[in-house]
């Protein structure tokens, strides 16, 4: 086992499949949060806490973005929204446009969660150089 398989998050926290809450692996979090800290300066964060918990704390792309999630453990962040894919209007509008990377695991279980979760992606989404994984 390397370093990198011993991510914090993944360690604390187990799977829920109520919520249709799947983690991704320590090696493809490793990447995105790589691909995140080279290019992005803010990020909203689509049912991905596993990423968003596994940016380094303090750091400038971790004090700029925020973690859109349905599960209330995470309500003690204070940049955690509680988000719920059949209601994508109800992001509050000073996280409208706010982020230049949207990072994204829709509930594809779920009839019409890409189209929301895709309505919400637009919302976070700012008007210039914003990329989405």
């Amino acid at each position: 086992m390397t370093v990198s398989d011993k991510n914090a998050f993944l360690m604390k926290h187990g799977e829920k499949e109520l919520l249709n809450q799947y983690w991704y692996s320590s090696h493809t979090i490793e990447h995105l949060v790589q691909e995140l800290q080279a290019s992005a300066t803010s990020a909203a964060f689509l049912s991905t806490p596993s990423v968003y918990f596994s940016l380094p704390k303090g750091s400038a792309l971790r004090k700029a973005s925020w973690v859109f999630d349905l599960d209330d453990q995470w309500a003690s962040d204070p940049h955690f929204f509680k988000y719920d894919f059949r209601d994508p209007g109800g992001i509050p509008e000073h996280l409208h446009h706010a982020f230049d990377c949207v990072v994204i695991d829709p509930p594809v279980h779920h009839t019409g969660g890409v189209g929301a979760v895709c309505h919400c992606s637009k919302a976070a989404a700012g008007g210039g150089r914003e990329s989405t994984l």
